[in-house]
């Protein structure tokens, strides 16, 4: 007889179906309304340049009054006065100085005259729809019959005012806003035309695809939890502002920081269905259509205007925390039940892992937040090798000794050996090579860093533009830049002895670089790796056949002293590589067998217009490997982001842009690099965003 009422286990679990189906419409809304934003932005630029609200306003002038007179019309001193600079064309005109103009030109100024002589005034209406009128000389056709509709239309309006010119200026003023108000139905209809189709274009750019978006919503909770965030902490109701006309264009800067705030949950890549199963065939066929769906969606979704978007969001959010607060209530009662229930049983409550080694352990002190057992993207740990990697520039090996001692490691510096000279012309010689850096250790980490290129130095330059391919040989498979392997070579064989001197405790080795010095980093990473993979290969061997023999003769001294020894030459493998401001180091073959061997553990910042990312060109067969942290012109944080919200962060339109062409080089300061990933990694949002994969 009760079979309508829900048990309260399911109830619990309609919640949580509840909150994720929330989740995934404030997602979409959120997407919805950024790029709304973004749209209208642009079709405001559109309207300005195509000039659509003058002309529309004009051509409601024409089709009240003709051609003919709307020219006089314009030709007025009062409608002249509101011109903008060159001549440009009026894009609102009051009702009263359309009036006014109309009685100037109706009657050759006579109505200011007339006062209360509408005589005087009916004669010049009479006139201009009998064609008698001065300006009615040079009219003929459909110009003279305009001259004669409005005369007639001002009679028929006169006889309505009785003859009281202040009440006919109200009715003319009245009759211009009625075909008013038709004129911005036809402006409507323009701007929805032009919002659709610069909203399917939008959403075709960045593959913002409902349907797409709606899949990678429902299945990913980080996901949805992100944008549940976006929506409450950055999304504020002047964000919605958007441009009221021409005179107050769009920026593209806030263009990109609009797009960059949804870029994890937009973008074209490898895992989108159509790209992934690009072919011809059916299954292509049907993922087109369905793409081809999911972007008409999204355009007509963008054509409703950020501000139905924003109220939609606004009131989901609202919605969701009623729920989640009922949640929240809902498993606290729970607990204090199932507390009960284990007291009683003496059993202990199961955790969810909520909140326990989520983390890995980091170090506190002066290296506060640095896991050295992390082996994925950790923002601590970038911070921490970037600020090594600045520290690589120190030419006082004193002071670098002493900054690392302050970090409670123990340093030691490097440089290369490289006695060899290279002529360049006549007696004139310069050193092949000039490789400096330093390792700071202790017993949980060891951190390897590089100096980068120092513009005073010539062997750094020449390092720099020696762009021929080598092969890769101990450094994995594929082909290297010949300057960056002839420079790592330099000093390796000090480093790989530095290394099994201060690894005896097997500690994860960590390698970090500015500029060149990411380049050497990711070569030296990549020699260790395969260093340490062969020597610990063997070493793990000849500890199975010690164990192996002892099993028959427990006591067997040199069996033992086998292991031990065997033991002892474990080392650490590499955990990490992160690099700031890396260029490209080998080709797509090399890339592709440092990612199968380091995944996740190789990190590459790139901040904004940083230009030495991008060299060697692609062109020259190099290729980059690695997970990108992207920082964009907002100092935001994305991980692996796609190619076009780069494109876009970076695109010059302007002329400030253009002058902002310097932050090329600007962007590439290492300090600079140290700050912003200072302030990312105290930003809770930041984390967020990074957290994505």
């Amino acid at each position: 007889m009760h079979d309508h009422i829900i048990p309260y286990k399911n109830q619990r679990e309609n919640i949580m179906d509840m909150l994720g189906v929330l989740e995934v419409a404030i997602g979409m809304v959120l997407v919805y309304l950024i790029l709304s934003l973004i749209c209208t932005s642009l079709v405001e630029a559109v309207v300005g340049a195509l000039k659509l609200r003058p002309n529309i306003l004009k051509e409601s002038v024409q089709r009240l009054v003709g051609n003919d007179l709307a020219a006089d019309v314009y030709k007025d001193p009062e409608v002249t006065a509101l011109f903008g600079p060159n001549d440009r064309l009026p894009s609102y005109m009051p009702t009263d100085v359309f009036a006014r103009s109309i009685l100037n030109i109706a009657s050759s100024n006579e109505w200011r005259k007339s006062g209360g002589l509408p005589t005087v005034l009916r004669d010049r209406f009479v006139a201009l729809a009998n064609g008698k009128d001065a300006g009615s000389k040079s009219s003929k056709g459909e110009a003279l019959e305009a001259r004669k509709k409005l005369g007639r239309k001002l009679l028929e309006l006169m006889d309505e005012a009785g003859g009281d010119i202040d009440l006919l200026k109200n009715k003319i003023e009245l009759w211009f806003d009625r075909t008013g108000d038709r004129s911005k139905g036809w402006f409507k209809r323009s701007l929805n035309a032009w919002l659709i189709a610069i909203g399917f274009a939008i959403a075709a750019l960045v593959n913002a695809d409902t349907v797409l978006i709606f899949q990678r919503l429902s299945d990913d909770p980080a996901l949805r939890e992100a944008a549940v965030q976006i929506a409450t902490e950055q999304i504020k109701p002047e964000d919605v502002a958007t441009t009221s006309g021409e005179d107050d264009p769009p920026t593209l800067k806030a263009v990109r920081e609009q797009v960059g705030t949804i870029a994890p949950f937009i973008g074209w890549s490898k895992e989108d269905p159509l790209v992934d199963g690009f072919g011809a065939n059916w299954d292509t066929a049907f993922q087109f259509i369905t793409k081809l769906f999911g972007l008409i969606l999204t355009a007509f979704a963008i054509s409703l205007g950020a501000p139905f978007w924003f109220d939609l969001l606004q009131k989901l959010v609202n919605v969701r925390r009623s729920v989640a607060a009922d949640k929240a209530t809902d498993l606290s009662k729970d607990a204090r039940g199932k507390s009960r229930d284990d007291a009683e049983t003496g059993d202990a409550p199961e955790s969810d892992g909520a909140g326990a080694g989520t983390d890995e352990p980091a170090y506190s002190g002066p290296m506060a937040g640095f896991a050295p057992l992390a082996a994925k993207l950790n923002l601590n740990n970038a911070y921490w090798l970037a600020k090594a990697a600045d520290l690589a520039y120190e030419s006082d090996a004193d002071k670098v000794r002493a900054t690392i001692a302050s970090w409670g490691l123990v340093g030691h510096v490097f440089e290369s050996s490289d006695p060899n000279k290279k002529k360049l012309w006549g007696s004139i010689n310069i050193r092949t090579v000039d490789t400096q850096g330093f390792i700071a250790a202790d017993d949980n980490a060891i951190l390897v860093c590089f100096r980068g290129t120092e513009p005073t130095t010539p062997a750094d330059i020449v390092t720099d533009l020696s762009v021929r391919q080598v092969d890769a040989r101990e450094y994995g498979e594929g082909k290297l830049h010949q300057g960056f392997r002839d420079a790592s070579e330099s000093v390796w064989d000090g480093v790989a002895a530095m290394l099994d001197e201060l690894g005896n405790k097997q500690q994860p080795v960590f390698f970090a670089g500015h500029s060149l010095g990411g380049a050497l980093a990711v070569l030296a990473a990549s020699r260790y790796d395969n260093k340490v993979r062969r020597s610990n290969l063997a070493a793990q061997k000849a500890i199975k056949d010690a164990d192996d023999g002892l099993e028959a003769n427990p006591d067997d001294k040199d069996l033992i002293a086998k292991r031990q020894q065997a033991a002892l030459a474990l080392r650490g493998r590499v955990a990490g590589v992160y690099t700031i401001g890396q260029p490209r180091v080998g080709d797509r073959k090399f890339a592709d067998d440092l990612n199968a061997r380091l995944g996740d553990g190789h990190v590459r910042v790139i901040n904004n217009r940083d230009i030495v990312p991008r060299v060697p060109l692609r062109a020259m067969d190099y290729d980059h490997s690695g997970t990108v942290l992207y920082i964009d012109e907002f100092g935001r944080l994305h991980r692996d982001p796609g190619l076009w919200l780069r494109l876009l962060d970076t695109v010059v339109v302007s002329r400030a842009e253009v002058k902002k062409a310097k932050e090329g080089v600007q962007d590439h300061n290492a300090k600079g690099y140290v700050d912003l990933l200072d302030k990312a990694r105290k930003s809770k949002s930041a984390l967020t965003r990074v957290a994505l994969a």
